[in-house]
């Protein structure tokens, strides 16, 4: 055995020597190249690798230039080729004898430097000669051969792409061009937009039927159309150079998905071209990628972002920074870093989803450490060995890496205690062993070192006199206080004329009551949303506002108040008419037997972007969000869920529990009682659910896994329990007794749910858990009137009035779960605008009101003493008078 282990240790060292060896070897003939590349200006260094490859074409012939067969002739020349190694000696013999020598670049570099095409195998259940079919040539020698073709004719595996193909968008129809070429997990295209000929980048995803069922198919493209791409949730313009899809495509009827640009950034270089091209980069060059990276991620990581679902979500991940995302667009002060293909939508089609590795925020610090050590070393791959290069060997280091910067791109690791003692010993003492917990820390860091890399330039100046120089003093000191007098002024006129009158214009564009809304027509019209949905129970629900009324009734008496001075008031009858499904709803819009249909914003995004033709408009009139809750027994109030949780739960809490990895509140510190799962039988909660909170794909599919083997047993009549339990009522009624049934058990159950807020508020018999996202602060969703969060030492009973929603965290979605709800409307011009009137009345600070004591969110704050809404409307009637 001890033999044994001698010889692998042998082996192992053997190994780990030519592997230095040859990197350092691969590592100095990098750094030549690309030492002599820098000899030529940064403008024109684009040229170098067009003519390093047109020398590859087309060998220089040293018999035309002039001189040399005379030199072939001397003496002088045979010395000088005996000198040469055998194996270069052997390579021109041939040339020699026939006196045609030619000087090929390619021949006379040395295996080492040339570096083998590693391919990671992908795909492997298709028999591609190449391990990954998306490097492989033949699918579209195939479409070349069959135009028609929709797979390859040797693997199997779904072929590109032809010239001419149509791609019909939701409002616009593509054509391809030309393919171009593979990136990550998909190939990209040359494309136009058939209706006005823009140019424009196609990345095609691919669901082959050997890695994806059918009904893997339809929800993952279902989830793509959901999150392929979003936006700055305030709608504002920021550039922070990540590169985003325009549209997201699902193809009705092939395994493929879409994803459109309206820019060629798409195809500028990646930095792993720019390695194969150019080699190493400097200290310098190294130094502005992190900062230029580090502001980006800065933003995606702390700004509010909208999915194409509606959905609000604070801060995201990349997930997926490599050498092929990151693309470098050169100009004349250096170059631009942008980012591409984030996790978010990437991850959808990995054929082994359990080979993902986990996306995090101080992961892609991570990533972007190693990929800073791959840029000093020129690679990311040992050549030889196949492996990654590992930054704790010394030797696949330069040796001109700057050593702060060295010790900075460590930390970004999580690697700086591994930092060798040595020349940089106090510099280790001083940095290392930092971790940073966001993009900023580390880009504040960063700075820090700046001063260190910039290269120090010596010049003499000319001493002038001192007199000359005082008055050049006292110039600049007036030119100093002129331009900070302007740029003070200029700052002040611009906040008199523009911020202080737009604050002026947004309180008084605010309506503040139904009768000041002006234009509604007169009639009676119908309109539509899902039966026992939010719109349904907040409309027809007794005693939300008062004892005994609806709002159904508050509106109408709003809508037709009582005669004032002789004048008949207007005579508006708005008929509702619930459906079986939101789709339906919103098909009777278009079908213009309804004027128009309340629905939330999943809903009405899914439905709305499968129209061909956009011909729907919508406006948000409220906010709704889900809420995670559990029993809470006041007799045992020391005992219950909420005491031991501290009243708050985790989204990995969630996940570990929503996907069956924890049986008993023990495992999270709470009591000895079992787990039990409450689900809504509301498809757009369970969506929202898994969209937010679960995220990832293999969760998703292990909580519809655990959803099915429940169903099945319970087919079955099994009596073998599976843990956790999981529940799913037809109501919310049957949801929230079937919670508080279980608790008060003689053996008790401790049950978990989520549902939408509007139909959990003043529900006192369970307590509404704080939520807490990724490295996030919790935010609970009820709030006391001294501004403090509930806490389980609350009597959320016997107080009712001394808590409420807590809308400043509700309103700007702080909170994580809050989604519209939309006022869905057809953009005709001929039809009455019924539902824009009616948008405008549910938007107005009385309705806004009422909407709250129902449990919904208001559109915004809109910083009015809360007043009773008969109030305003009569003290509105008396300054009318």
């Amino acid at each position: 055995m001890s033999d044994n282990i001698g010889k692998q240790l042998l082996t192992e060292g053997k190994r780990r020597e030519i592997a230095k060896l040859t990197s350092q070897i691969s590592s100095r003939q990098n750094r030549l190249f690309y030492s002599v590349t820098r000899l030529v200006p940064r403008p024109f260094q684009w040229i170098v690798p067009i003519v390093m490859e047109n020398l590859k074409k087309s060998p220089i012939k040293l018999d035309k230039l002039p001189g040399v067969n005379k030199l072939k002739k001397s003496k002088r020349f045979t010395k000088l080729i005996k000198k040469l190694p055998k194996s270069v000696r052997d390579k021109f013999a041939g040339e020699l004898e026939t006196q045609e020598t030619e000087l090929n670049l390619e021949e006379t570099m040395t295996e080492e430097a040339v570096k083998p095409r590693i391919v990671k195998p992908l795909y492997v259940k298709y028999a591609c000669e190449v391990g990954n079919p998306l490097f492989c040539d033949f699918p579209q020698q195939t479409v070349e051969q069959i135009a028609d073709a929709k797979s390859c004719q040797k693997c199997r595996f779904p072929a590109l792409l032809a010239p001419e193909t149509k791609i019909r968008g939701s409002k616009e129809i593509y054509q391809i061009d030309n393919y171009l070429g593979h990136r990550g997990i998909g190939r990209f295209y040359q494309a136009v937009q058939i209706s006005n000929q823009e140019a424009l980048i196609i990345k095609e995803y691919l669901l082959p039927k050997r890695y994806f069922s059918p009904t893997e198919t339809r929800q993952l493209k279902e989830i793509f159309l959901r999150i392929g791409g979003f936006n700055l949730a305030d709608n504002r313009f920021q550039d922070f150079r990540l590169i985003l899809p325009s549209e997201a495509i699902a193809d009705a009827n092939q395994e493929r998905c879409y994803l459109v640009y309206h820019t060629n950034l798409y195809t500028a270089p990646t930095l792993a071209s720019y390695l194969e091209q150019t080699g190493a980069m400097t200290s310098r060059e190294v130094y502005q990628v992190l900062s230029q990276v580090l502001q980006s991620l800065d933003c995606l990581h702390r700004q509010k972002f909208r999915l194409r679902s509606g959905l609000v979500r604070q801060g995201i991940p990349h997930g997926n920074l490599n050498l092929e995302t990151l693309i470098i667009v050169p100009n004349l002060q250096g170059f631009f870093i942008y980012l591409c293909d984030p996790a978010l939508w990437e991850d959808l089609f990995y054929p082994e989803p359990n080979q993902v590795p986990a996306r995090s925020l101080k992961q892609d610090l991570k990533d972007l450490g190693n990929l800073a050590f791959y840029l000093l070393a020129g690679d990311s791959i040992d050549r030889t060995m196949g492996y990654p290069l590992d930054p704790m060997l010394d030797a696949n280091w330069p040796e001109s890496v700057n050593p702060e910067l060295k010790n900075f791109i460590f930390n970004l690791m999580e690697l700086g205690d591994s930092l060798p003692y040595g020349k940089a010993e106090r510099l280790r003492d001083s940095f290392a062993s930092r971790q940073f917990d966001s993009a900023e820390m580390a880009r504040l860091a960063l700075l820090k070192i700046s001063v260190n890399l910039v290269e120090k330039v010596e010049f003499t100046e000319v001493e002038k006199p001192v007199e000359e120089k005082k008055k050049r003093n006292w110039r600049q000191i007036l030119l100093w206080i002129v331009g900070i007098s302007s740029v003070l002024l200029v700052g002040y006129l611009i906040w008199f004329f523009l911020v202080r009158d737009r604050s002026q214009i947004k309180d008084s564009s605010v309506v503040c009551c139904v009768d000041r809304v002006s234009g509604f027509p007169t009639g009676i019209f119908s309109y539509t949303a899902k039966q026992n949905d939010t719109w349904h129970r907040v409309l027809l629900g007794e005693n939300l506002i008062r004892q005994g009324t609806t709002l159904q009734e508050e509106l109408a008496k709003r809508l037709n108040p009582p005669a004032k001075d002789g004048q008949e008031p207007p005579q508006i009858q708005l008929i509702y008419l619930p459906q079986a499904s939101a789709t339906d709803a919103i098909a009777k819009v278009r079908n213009r037997e309804a004027y128009f249909a309340i629905s939330n914003l999943v809903s009405v995004e899914k439905f709305y972007r499968n129209l061909i033709y956009r011909d729907l408009d919508y406006k948000i009139i409220g906010y709704d969000s889900l809420v995670f809750f559990v029993a809470f027994g006041y007799n045992q109030r020391e005992n219950s869920i909420p005491t031991y949780l501290n009243g708050q739960i985790t989204f990995e809490q969630l996940r570990q529990l929503y996907t069956g990895k924890i049986t008993n509140w023990q495992e999270l510190g709470g009591p000895d009682m079992p787990v039990k799962l409450y689900i809504p039988n509301q498809p757009e909660a369970v969506e929202l659910f898994e969209d937010v909170v679960l995220q990832d794909r293999n969760l998703i599919r292990e909580f519809q896994a655990l959803q099915k083997s429940q169903q099945s047993e319970q087919q079955a009549n099994s009596f073998v329990q599976i843990q956790p339990a999981i529940s799913q009522p037809n109501s919310m009624t049957e949801l929230l007794r079937g919670i508080i049934g279980d608790f008060e058990q003689e053996q008790p159950v401790g049950a978990i749910a989520f549902g939408p807020f509007s139909q959990v508020f003043n529900q006192c018999s369970v307590y509404p858990l704080a939520l807490q996202a990724d490295q996030k602060t919790p935010i609970s969703p009820l709030i006391q009137n001294n501004q403090q969060p509930i806490t389980p030492a609350n009597d959320l009973c016997n107080n009712k009035g001394s808590y409420g929603p807590n809308l400043p965290e509700l309103i700007s979605q702080r909170y994580p779960l809050v989604y519209p709800l939309a006022l869905v409307y057809l953009k005709d011009n001929r039809l009455l605008p019924v539902g824009q009137k009616f948008c405008e009345v549910m938007r107005t600070v009385e309705m806004q009101r009422l909407l709250t004591q129902t449990g919904l969110i208001p559109i915004k704050d809109l910083s009015i003493p809360r007043q009773n809404p008969e109030t305003i409307q009569k003290k509105n009637s008396k300054n009318i008078k």
